[in-house]
């Protein structure tokens, strides 16, 4: 995925975000970012951007947590994820199976206490992968600030 493509190309976060994202990036508040409009450039650096279906918007926002810019606490967040991304498929397509396909998991996570559901989730998901619990939580935090289940 993106972030391991990053890693291993640059060897490091700092030079990741040095390489890709510095010269994106435009002052606010005194801190660099790079905002939506130049968020692009960085996504398509990678070799694969084109052909692992997410689009560079939908990345943006993703990272950016509903902000309009990226910050670089936002992109190490996001090549933190190095790594989880099997996993947490992984944790994806059991829960989908478990849950009777799409339609039905989404019902059973987005009802309820949607916070317990996906904290039961997470603790499932990292027991199985050994991904650590944190970063579970952390990937599905991220999206939103309700463990990605807002919809």
């Amino acid at each position: 995925d993106w972030s391991a493509w990053a890693l291993v190309t640059y060897g490091s976060v700092g030079k990741a975000w040095t390489e890709l994202a510095s010269s994106m990036t435009e002052m606010r508040q005194g801190a660099a970012v790079v905002p939506l409009y130049r968020w692009s450039y960085v996504w398509k650096a990678w070799p694969s951007a084109d052909v692992k279906g997410a689009q560079w918007q939908e990345v943006f926002r993703y990272i950016a947590a509903g902000d309009d810019a990226v910050t670089k606490a936002d992109f190490v967040r996001a090549l933190d994820t190095a790594g989880g991304a099997s996993a947490i498929d992984a944790c994806f397509s059991q829960a989908l199976w478990a849950h009777g396909g799409e339609a039905d998991a989404w019902r059973y996570f987005s009802s309820g206490d949607r916070v317990a559901r996906a904290d039961e989730f997470a603790r499932n998901c990292s027991h199985a992968t050994g991904f650590p619990l944190e970063r579970v939580h952390g990937l599905s935090s991220q999206v939103d600030g309700q463990r990605g289940f807002s919809r």
